[in-house]
């Protein structure tokens, strides 16, 4: 699932326009260490991860993920529906 999917999931259940704007990678890690200060490594690290998470690289789930949680993993649309209340302005 990649961050437009989620924005899409998200306008459905509010009610109103959320997009996801995907950043720059180098306006993004700019961002982080000056804006931020985050040590440079962090950056690093965390521009690798927003770059994938964009892409839609993480849409596979491990089964690792149910016997971690003790639970089935839920659908994004059932966990937006369900915490609905911390995107309500």
């Amino acid at each position: 699932m990649s961050l437009d999917e989620v924005a899409l999931i998200l306008t459905g259940e509010l009610g109103r326009p959320i997009r996801y704007d995907s950043p720059v990678a180098l306006e993004y890690a700019w961002h982080l260490r000056r804006r931020r200060g985050m040590p440079l490594v962090k950056v690093a690290v965390l521009t690798a991860l927003n770059a994938g998470l964009a892409r839609g690289n993480a849409a596979g789930v491990v089964p690792t993920l149910e016997r971690l949680l003790g639970r089935p993993p839920r659908e994004m649309e059932t966990y937006v529906a369900d915490h609905v209340h911390l995107w309500e302005r």
